[in-house]
């Protein structure tokens, strides 16, 4: 995968595997111009392409402004590539680093739309139809069954109903608008976005495999823990093989005095994924199994050192800094200048 068009790359190597090598147990990834191997590339690449896959260049996904999560537009550019690729993290246990509507999660489980999920993707034009529903005047407004799209690269009015156009709003139909309204926004707008997906989604999980698992399931499975949970992180260590016990005390320290983002470069850090596990530390996924976060000091002294890792194997490495101001320095540099690639 070429890094620098990790999208173009991505689809090509996406769309050019057969059906039944994406169900295979054996997937690796490996990035143009790097050394590393194994679990640690393969979890970054997801978090950085999922990322780079939605964001408005491509025209896939738009983000709601007020609850932040992604929502499918009316473009199609590598969307059942995309499809695959969300599938494929799924199956070997890897995170997305997107947050994905309510909506758009249901329609991948097969489950029933509900219209108070327009909320979460643009509240302001919830809030104006249910608002419409309280007018008395409806005639007065002169609206018909149809809606005027915002895509681009044209608008276009399209019927929310056969004849839509020549139906008039009033007192016995404004329910029945709203509701076709809503729904258009939330799916038939972006079906045929959305057939793609699906289409390249079940070709890696089936179908039926999926089905049986909520939306707010299918979200945890997708995109992990909202939040870095340091406490579970610490408790879920592996075998401790720093051998200065103040060195580990001064890093937990620094963990839990960092921001929620910073946490989240540091983790990506460490494991290759800035996201943490649905299931826990405890079950941090490694190179063929778990494999739990381990801390270890190197046997090299020096304060001009920086902190390595070993993502397959969720492994930190730390040498034996003077103070933990040292170490608090030493880090800012790793995780801003060094926290995404394998070679530093």
């Amino acid at each position: 995968i070429d890094r620098s068009r990790i999208v173009e790359s991505s689809i090509g190597a996406l769309i050019g595997q057969s059906e039944e090598s994406c169900r295979s147990r054996h997937f690796e990834v490996n990035f143009l111009g790097e050394e590393g191997t194994g679990t640690g590339p393969q979890r970054e690449y997801f978090a950085v392409a999922s990322k780079k896959f939605v964001c408005e260049d491509y025209g896939l996904f738009g983000l709601s402004s007020g609850t932040r999560v992604y929502h499918p537009l009316a473009g199609d550019f590598g969307m059942f590539a995309f499809g695959r690729l969300l599938g494929l993290a799924i199956r070997h246990q890897s995170l997305v680093d997107v947050k994905f509507s309510r909506a758009f999660l249901r329609m991948i489980v097969g489950g029933k739309l509900e219209l108070e999920m327009l909320e979460e993707i643009e509240p302001d034009l919830y809030r104006n139809l249910c608002a419409l529903k309280g007018h008395q005047d409806h005639e007065a407004m002169d609206l018909d069954f149809t809606i005027l799209t915002d895509y681009q690269p044209s608008k276009q009015k399209v019927e929310l109903m056969e004849n839509g156009e020549n139906i008039k709003v009033d007192s016995t139909n404004i329910e029945k608008y709203v509701e076709l309204y809503i729904l258009y926004k939330l799916r038939d707008g972006a079906k045929k976005l959305m057939d793609r997906l699906l289409h390249g989604f079940f070709e890696v999980v089936p179908k039926p495999a999926i089905r049986i698992f909520s939306d707010q399931e299918l979200d945890l499975l997708l995109c992990g823990l909202p939040k870095i949970d340091v406490d579970d992180w610490r408790r879920c260590q592996g075998e401790q093989l720093c051998e200065t016990s103040q060195l580990s005390l001064w890093f937990w320290e620094f963990v839990c005095s960092k921001e929620e983002a910073e946490r989240a470069l540091l983790l990506k850090f460490c494991t290759g994924s800035s996201v943490s596990p649905s299931v826990g530390f405890e079950n941090l996924p490694g190179l063929s199994s778990i494999c739990r976060f381990t801390l270890a000091c190197t046997q090299e002294a020096g304060d001009d050192r920086l902190p390595t890792a070993s993502t397959c194997f969720n492994l930190l490495k730390i040498p034996d800094y003077s103070s933990k101001e040292i170490l608090e320095e030493r880090f800012h540099v790793a995780l801003h200048y060094g926290s995404e690639g394998f070679s530093f």
